[in-house]
């Protein structure tokens, strides 16, 4: 009996030690042991932050979003909350993921209006519509800052971007019209000047004029020749003469249906050869726009490879030389 009940106790005695076991290691699990040291939390944080950032420079960009989602998740009112929900969508960027890019860069500038990575989001949006060829909404997000970005530095950014814009779209009257308004100190930042003095040149710029081209379309070929695309000229001028001649001799060998059937198809090739001629000289105009712009480029833009989105390989972007 006295064995049995010394047995009990010790079992008893084992089973409450065990659960105090249980009880500090449970502790440490969810928090450490005792009481956390004052400023602690905020240690945690920046231990986090520094992780992903870490990660982030070494190029680790998956890691990385999975880290700076983790510091959002973990410290949502932390004050680096805004750079790492702003990191999140420059890692998706590296990585060519366009869209998750553009949805965190939307979600940071909601979230925090008045950061200055609200404002950094705001520009890599309209980035992010570059790259998915949606230029459209990439102007109207920069038109948006150009009007009520709070800080006068990123409105003249706003205004530089746009003019860019204006000038790829074809358009150097509106470019002209951005780059005049940016401010005395964004003039110091951005070569407005030297931009300015560029698109004095575009006037002298070689081009040729659809009117010409049509005209000397009256001969086959001869628009074709005139915007120096010497191969289509020869083929235009060649096909259009052997229709007619083909014409002219069903015609004179009384063979009436045959001789319009053939006139009716060298009319059709006739007006294409006006068509193209004319087209010919917008092509023109247009290529040698290209290279003009191509050219300011060089001097005042860098080539970068990126990821291509949805697609293997890379590709070339240019980057503003600030």
């Amino acid at each position: 009996m006295k064995h049995g009940r010394l047995l009990a106790k010790i079992c008893c005695i084992t089973l409450v030690l065990f659960a105090c076991h249980l009880a500090g290691n449970a502790g440490r699990l969810l928090g450490g042991e005792g009481e956390a040291p004052s400023g602690s939390p905020s240690l945690r944080a920046d231990q986090f932050f520094d992780y992903a950032r870490r990660c982030f420079t070494q190029k680790d960009y998956e890691t990385a979003v999975y880290e700076f989602k983790r510091y959002v998740h973990f410290f949502p009112d932390a004050p680096r909350a805004d750079a790492a929900n702003f990191f999140i969508g420059q890692s998706y960027f590296r990585l060519g993921r366009y869209d998750k890019a553009l949805s965190a860069y939307q979600r940071t500038a909601r979230k925090y209006p008045a950061s200055r990575y609200g404002t950094r989001s705001r520009f890599a949006a309209a980035k992010c519509y570059r790259r998915l060829q949606d230029r459209q909404s990439a102007r109207e997000v920069l038109y948006q800052l150009s009007r009520k970005a709070g800080d006068p530095s990123a409105r003249d950014k706003a205004r530089y971007r746009l003019a860019w814009s204006a000038l790829e779209a074809g358009n150097p009257g509106h470019a002209k019209s951005w780059l005049e308004r940016i401010s005395p100190d964004g003039r110091s930042r951005y070569p407005v000047e030297a931009l300015l003095a560029e698109m004095e040149k575009i006037d002298s710029l070689d081009r040729k004029s659809p009117l010409l081209a049509g005209l000397f379309s009256i001969v086959p070929g001869g628009g074709y020749l005139y915007s120096g695309r010497f191969q289509d000229a020869a083929v235009a001028f060649f096909v259009n003469a052997a229709l007619m001649g083909a014409s002219y001799e069903s015609f004179d060998n009384d063979l009436e249906v045959l001789g319009s059937l053939i006139a009716l198809v060298d009319l059709g090739f006739y007006s294409g050869s006006i068509y193209g001629g004319i087209s010919s000289a917008h092509k023109y105009n247009r290529a040698s726009y290209k290279r003009f712009l191509e050219q300011v480029k060089s001097r005042h833009f860098s080539a970068v490879l990126i990821p291509r989105p949805g697609k293997k390989g890379l590709e070339f972007s240019f980057c503003l030389r600030f």
